[in-house]
């Protein structure tokens, strides 16, 4: 007889958001208040916080706006590498930087003002291009474990 399966929740993205205006950035908490795949583990203001913030919490997902006082969003990604860079939507009240956003490989784009139907479409691309990545990530280490066991076992018996 087979016990009972656990399903596991997907664990919430722990999230960074990054924004210089004070009624955005309390617009983007309303919209992410409720969602429970979200966790804010922080918050900025500025280019030099928002790299030291996502270095420090290392954050799964970050709304980043793209004018900033000290720059733009683009200057963070810059700064942070993006093969160290979390997921990023940005969040932004100018259509033009759509292009190159997605260039940097942003999950998604959302123009302000925010509304609840933009913010659940960016969060289900989120998880699905999240999940691709752990998939691929995990993949990747497989084989190189795999690799790295095969040029050192000397048997043919792997305890």
């Amino acid at each position: 007889m087979k016990g009972p399966t656990m399903i596991e929740e997907p664990r919430a993205f722990r999230t960074v958001l990054v924004e210089d205006e004070p009624a955005s950035m309390n617009r983007l908490r309303e919209a992410l208040r409720d969602r429970r795949e979200i966790e804010i583990v922080g918050e900025c203001d500025s280019v030099q916080s928002a790299v030291d913030l996502l270095r420090q919490a290392k954050p799964d997902l970050v709304f980043l706006d793209i004018r900033l006082p000290d720059g733009d969003g683009f200057r963070v990604v810059e700064m942070i590498g993006w093969r160290e860079m979390p997921a990023v939507i940005f969040v932004t009240a100018f259509d033009h930087y759509a292009l190159r956003a997605f260039r940097v490989a942003a999950v998604d784009y959302l123009l302000k003002p925010l509304d609840d139907q933009q913010v659940d479409e960016a969060l289900r691309r989120c998880r699905t291009t999240v999940s691709r990545w752990r998939e691929e990530g995990m993949a990747r280490e497989l084989e190189r474990l795999s690799k790295a066991v095969s040029a050192n076992v000397r048997s043919r018996r792997l305890a």
